[in-house]
């Protein structure tokens, strides 16, 4: 698994759930862009194949427009909500 996926998500573990802009800022708080080489673009491809692969699911957030902008990640089923485990 890369980096950028894997600090995914420990960002999703740290908040619960996260739009992937706030898991953005939260890395480039973290200054993941230079230490981990995590770019805008391979954030939203880790997000989308941590979805497909089952490890994160994607939801809208009550009260919102249902587009691409609005989905956010969450722990997928089998994860404990102290921390993330293996799905499957």
């Amino acid at each position: 698994m890369s980096a950028t996926r894997l600090l995914v998500l420990g960002v999703v573990r740290v908040h619960g759930q996260a739009h992937g802009y706030r898991a953005g800022r939260e890395l480039m708080d973290w200054g993941a862009e230079e230490w981990a080489n995590v770019k805008w673009g391979s954030l939203y491809h880790a997000l989308r194949k941590l979805s497909e692969q089952g490890r994160l699911r994607e939801f809208v957030a009550e009260g919102e427009v249902t587009d691409r902008t609005s989905s956010a990640a969450s722990c997928a089923p089998g994860c404990k909500k102290t921390g993330l485990s293996s799905v499957g």
